[in-house]
């Protein structure tokens, strides 16, 4: 239910962004601010139940990505390389993942 809610919440954050540079709108309460020196980001998360959207400043680094990533159990090692490779792979926010996993697109290359 969450994850649903999360997926509207998100499509309705990106077409306001698309048309007026804000993703901002009755349905979706959150403000977004524009970007700034701060580094201000969107977070998204889903509980079962309900969307949780707030705007903070980035508190992570590529080295902590990686860190957690290393921690994480949750997903076998398997699996986990495998999205790494195939899903994460080239995204906006991929880069030091890519790099890190000598995984850059053919683009990129």
């Amino acid at each position: 239910m969450g994850q649903k809610k999360l997926s509207t919440e998100f499509q309705n954050y990106i077409f306001n962004f698309i048309n007026s540079s804000d993703g901002s709108s009755s349905k979706n309460p959150v403000t977004w601010s524009k970007y700034n020196s701060q580094h201000q980001t969107l977070r998204l998360s889903a509980t079962k139940t309900n969307t949780i959207a707030v705007m903070k400043k980035k508190i992570y680094t590529d080295q902590t990505v990686f860190k957690e990533l290393k921690k994480d159990k949750t997903i076998s090692s398997s699996d986990k390389n495998y999205l790494i490779k195939h899903v994460l792979n080239g995204r906006w926010f991929s880069r030091g993942l890519d790099q890190k996993f000598n995984n850059m697109s053919y683009f990129e290359k």
